[in-house]
């Protein structure tokens, strides 16, 4: 008996060995900066040690104890980036090394510092605008009020709010491929969507620290209302941001009385409350506008979810209220028999925690949508759990003393919750992370703020926007969307109906497609110089999806291209074309600063590495579209699609009427072949030529199509551009092709190379400055909403 004893836990711990060797590479070293001249390192404890060395860039800094688990390295300089290695050295004489990269503080400034642009708040956003405007070689100022840098990516929130991984676009796509990098260098397979919030911190932090330009403050904060602006020449009512007062803060999160002012020639905010923009003078929306046709889940409003209607009460009236915030405390599973037991927080009270509908741990939100790697969870339960509504009304515009008790209301909220979870639950081994936030205790640093102020921008997208967003395009689209529109409850569930999650909440999955993000909504309406990018242009309803990390991610990411072609061609705000955002954005030879991920108008069948990708992707923001939902590039060209594309070229290159193609005998859906193309094209070539005229000699042009054919080359539109078609070597001329068909591919991009010569080039045609429709709906609601 003691043999097959002994047989079994033999066979258990060679089971268990891959398990535990797997468990021992994730050390969880981590590097975190706490001051200008300070950083704090931290890792796991592992068994069997004999010593562990830290070293700094490659220097050995302190030879530790086996057990130890902390260093503080107390002698680093302002601003600089080091990279520790942790060696530890087994009994065995074999060794483990781990490494990280962190940068201390910048300094603080001296009274006063200039830069291109400053970015308030390294939110997820700002983290994107900061990367886009540094690498295209602007001097950046990045400011953060607490030492976590990314948002609430990097502060709880840990499952990324994107319905579809191929809608994913930008630098979402960045982001999500370092979290895959850094934990298959822990030996974890992942798919980059649900992330630890040190992966996620290193993540962002690595992808930061790689770009030149950038100077990082944190523990900084703007001073509440010192934004310094000046009046616009001839227009009043406009104002332009000279400078904004900042404040240190210490490891509290208190002024230590140091303030200096930043100056810049652009201002970013990516603030949760929109607090920059807002101090400037921007108009503002708070709360929720009444029920319409355009809003139909907007004011007071009880959802059944499971039959996606409102329920008797919603009254459809507008008002000031705001969504739950929360704090997203992630907690650990130390396994079965450990006792992770905290004490309850002050008020607690089982009532506050306790649903009907939730009988079991296993039944909550952490379990069954925030698991994530290392055994832990995501606390973002609602309508109860760490959500209480109706405390935050006053956050966004109160002043700071406001905001700390607000958040202090929230951390004994979530405490409270944990209490519940180790009690009602009976989840004693459910407890705060011993590799999470090592810095603050296991909170995370940043209350998760869903909505604040709204600022007023060129654009207002409404929920029917969104609804629609498949019915027409957007010309100034800069990124994708594609979550649905969500909003948590406003006000406190005092029922037990379990049809609705309390008033406010609804969560609008079926009439939510994908949809493209407008350039409008980032600029504010009276302001000259300051791009937004979290507190953007939209009602209650439509900052459903706005709000969510991807989409703030792309707004971001936008922002920081804008504002390097603002500085560059000393533009306006308003004046930066959208159409100059786009080329900068997408993916081209000649630009070494595209991004390879981008999607601006979204083809179920077109990949970022298609043949002439960002072209394709320009012309269909504008209404560029082959039939059907696809985009079908190999598919040829049909007479209703050349028609239809060749009438919007009127639109914008000025030809007194609309053209309409007419070919006798052919039916819209037949093909359409090179010698349809360049007569159909020819009337809109001849008024601006190029000056580097491209003359080909084809061998197989009839005289009556070669003026139309001339016209298309002086476009570098060409017969071996479709098909790559070599010269012959001895004449010297290529065949033409005239009865051959042309692909959807092939049209678009001769269709934009063609476009270059309709219209000015670098400024926007008015129609790609398209306004909503609601802009005058909006009006006449301010109006009658004083």
């Amino acid at each position: 008996m003691k043999h097959i004893r002994f047989s079994l836990l033999l066979l258990l711990l060679i089971l268990l060995t891959p398990a535990l060797h797997a468990q021992d590479k994730r050390s969880t070293f981590e590097a975190i900066a706490t001051s200008s001249t300070q950083i704090h390192l931290y890792w796991s404890v592992r068994t069997g040690l004999r010593t562990s060395e830290i070293l700094r860039d490659g220097v050995t800094l302190k030879t530790l104890l086996p057990n130890a688990t902390e260093f503080v390295d107390t002698d680093a300089k302002p601003g600089q980036i080091y990279r520790y290695t942790l060696v530890r050295r087994r009994e065995d004489e074999s060794k483990d090394l781990s490494d990280y990269t962190e940068r201390t503080f910048a300094e603080f400034p001296n009274k006063s510092a200039t830069f291109d642009v400053v970015i308030a708040q390294a939110s997820s956003g700002g983290v994107a605008a900061a990367i886009e405007a540094g690498r295209r070689g602007l001097k950046v100022a990045l400011i953060e009020p607490t030492s976590r840098l990314g948002g609430m990516p990097v502060n709880g929130l840990c499952a990324s709010d994107i319905r579809r991984d191929e809608n994913q676009s930008g630098f979402f796509v960045k982001f999500r491929k370092r979290v895959i990098q850094l934990y298959a260098e822990e030996g974890i397979k992942s798919d980059g969507r649900k992330y630890e919030p040190r992966i996620a911190h290193r993540a962002m932090k690595s992808l930061l620290y790689e770009t030149p330009n950038i100077t990082v403050f944190r523990q900084t904060r703007l001073v509440w209302g010192k934004v310094k602006t000046q009046p616009v020449l001839d227009h009043p009512e406009r104002k332009r941001v000279v400078s904004v007062e900042v404040e240190e803060l210490d490891e509290r999160g208190e002024p230590t009385k140091r303030r200096a002012a930043l100056k810049a020639k652009f201002f970013i905010d990516a603030t949760d409350c929109g607090d920059l923009a807002a101090w400037a003078g921007a108009p503002f929306r708070i709360g929720r506008e009444p029920r319409s046709e355009a809003e139909p889940h907007n004011g007071v409003i009880y959802y059944d979810r499971q039959n996606k209607v409102p329920l008797p009460g919603s009254t459809g009236k507008g008002d000031l209220r705001l969504q739950s915030y929360a704090y997203l405390l992630v907690v650990k599973d130390y396994g079965a028999g450990q006792d992770k037991s905290i004490a309850p927080p002050p008020g607690y009270k089982v009532e506050d925690y306790a649903e009907a509908n939730l009988p079991t741990w296993k039944s909550t939100w952490a379990v069954t949508d925030g698991a994530m790697p290392g055994g832990k969870y995501e606390l973002n339960q609602h309508p109860k759990g760490g959500d209480l509504q109706e405390i935050n009304y006053r956050y966004p515009t109160g002043g700071y003393a406001e905001r700390k008790r607000v958040e202090a209301r929230y951390r004994q909220r979530v405490l409270g919750y944990l209490f519940y979870i180790q009690t009602g639950y009976g989840m004693k081994s459910i407890g705060l992370p011993d590799d999470e936030f090592r810095d603050n205790g296991g909170m995370p640093s940043l209350l998760y703020a869903r909505e604040g102020r709204r600022i007023l921008g060129e654009q207002l997208p409404t929920e029917a926007d969104i609804t629609n967003a498949t019915k027409f395009t957007r010309p100034e689209s800069i990124g994708l969307g594609d979550y649905p529109m969500d909003s948590h409850a406003v006000r406190r569930k005092t029922d037990n109906d379990p049809r609705h999650m309390g008033e406010g909440e609804w969560w609008l999955y079926a009439v939510t497609p994908a949809h493209s993000l407008p350039f409008g909504v980032m600029v504010p309406r009276t302001l000259d110089n300051v791009f937004v990018t979290t507190a953007v242009s939209s009602t209650h309803v439509s900052y459903g999806t706005y709000r969510m990390e991807p989409v703030r991610m792309a707004f971001g990411e936008a922002a920081g291209v804008a504002v390097s072609i603002g500085v560059k061609y000393g533009l306006t705000g308003r004046e930066i074309p959208a159409r100059q955002v786009q080329e900068a954005l997408l993916p081209r030879p000649s630009n070494e600063w595209g991004d390879p991920e981008i999607i601006v108008h979204k083809f179920s069948d077109l990949k970022p590495d298609a043949k002439f990708y960002g072209a394709i992707q320009l012309m269909a923001a504008r209404g560029f579209l082959p039939d059907g939902d696809k985009f079908n590039p190999d598919a040829p060209t049909t007479v209703g699609e050349l028609g239809r594309w060749l009438t919007l070229l009127a639109e914008r290159s000025g030809v007194p009427k609309p053209f309409h193609l007419i070919l006798p005998n052919k039916e819209n859906s037949a093909s359409i072949t090179r010698e349809d193309f360049a007569r159909g094209l020819f009337p809109f070539l001849r008024t601006r030529p190029l000056e580097n005229r491209r003359k080909y000699l084809y061998s197989d042009v009839p005289p009556a199509l070669r003026a139309a054919v001339e016209a298309l080359s002086q476009y570098n539109i060409a017969a071996d551009l479709w098909d790559e078609a070599a010269p012959d070597p001895i004449t010297n001329t290529i065949r033409f092709r005239a009865e051959a068909p042309i692909s959807h591919t092939d049209a678009i991009f001769s269709l934009y190379l063609g476009q270059i010569g309709v219209g000015p080039f670098f400024y926007d045609h008015p129609l790609d400055r398209r306004t909503d429709s609601l802009r005058e709906q909006d009006r006449n609601f301010r109006e009658s909403n004083p």
